[in-house]
């Protein structure tokens, strides 16, 4: 494996080597940043003619999970196809679609696994102009009966330009996961790049509610949310956080004295231009991309 994976042995081996130079950077400038920001990247969404030519169509946010040893982006449909999910009209101004992306990694340059980034761009067709990102088996449920049902706005992405430089900050889906109840009014975060915006190159967290009752949808494949969301978010992963006592789904109250986050799910943003509610997509939606048959 030519590049490093955060979680990995080697990585933690470099780590300890740098002990007593990451001492000293933490001594200096007191230096933390929350690990829930690390998987969160920034995307810059290309239309390439040549190798000359390209031009930016848009900006979006993405994170990588791993499965049987194959890294994924993971964000959204339309970011990939740059058209809108359901209608399929053409979101740039000009008509113009994305044929690269190009991601902005974590690199083994830095000294604790973050504060430097290069980037990597991943082709979205192949020679023959066919897809290279996974969709949904059944991305479309919409019949008579569930006619409202949105179609499936999540990709993965298997990476393939990756080298020695990029560290790779993967979530852990079934890690970051935990027995709590969570409702309408529940608190979430939407960690990704509003308008392409960071905080030095660090993503933005946003906080909205929980907005819907999951179980109403079909399948609890998606949920929405009230939050104050940009452009550029599309593709963040959103998290759900405590520091005290939570309440699990069988209503027991869980006494609890330290920090635990929840993955929630992908954002792909809002459902009507004008009103602040988005759409969140669940982590099963991922593991049903990566493990469907035909995605092999």
């Amino acid at each position: 494996m030519a590049f490093l994976d955060s979680t990995s042995k080697e990585w933690a081996d470099i780590l300890k080597g740098r002990e007593s130079l990451i001492r000293k950077i933490k001594e200096f400038d007191n230096f933390n940043i929350d690990p829930v920001s690390l998987p969160s990247l920034f995307i810059q969404v290309l239309f390439e003619i040549d190798a000359n030519q390209r031009e930016i169509l848009s900006t979006a946010t993405g994170f990588v999970v791993k499965h049987n040893g194959i890294y994924y982006l993971i964000t959204n449909l339309h970011v990939v196809t740059g058209r809108h999910t359901e209608t399929g009209k053409c979101l740039h101004g000009l008509g113009a679609v994305p044929n690269k992306l190009r991601i902005w990694h974590h690199s083994t340059l830095a000294t604790m696994g973050y504060g430097a980034w290069g980037f990597r761009e991943e082709s979205l067709y192949d020679g023959e102009e066919k897809p290279l990102w996974l969709e949904h088996p059944n991305k479309n449920i919409k019949d008579r009966d569930n006619y409202l049902e949105p179609n499936v706005d999540v990709i993965a992405l298997p990476l393939t330009d990756l080298d020695k430089n990029v560290l790779i900050h993967p979530i852990e889906i079934d890690e970051l996961d935990f027995d709590i109840k969570l409702s309408p009014g529940t608190t979430c975060h939407i960690v990704g790049y509003p308008f392409g915006r960071s905080a030095k190159s660090f993503p933005i967290w946003k906080t909205g509610h929980i907005a819907s009752d999951i179980a109403v949808h079909k399948n609890q494949r998606h949920f929405f949310i009230d939050a104050t969301t940009r452009e550029g978010m599309s593709g963040s992963p959103v998290v759900y956080r405590t520091f005290g006592p939570y309440e699990s789904n069988s209503g027991e109250i869980i006494m609890n004295s330290s920090i635990k986050t929840r993955f929630l799910g992908i954002y792909s943003g809002r459902i009507e231009k004008d009103i602040e509610v988005g759409m969140v997509w669940t982590p099963n939606i991922i593991k049903e991309i990566i493990n469907a048959p035909k995605n092999r």
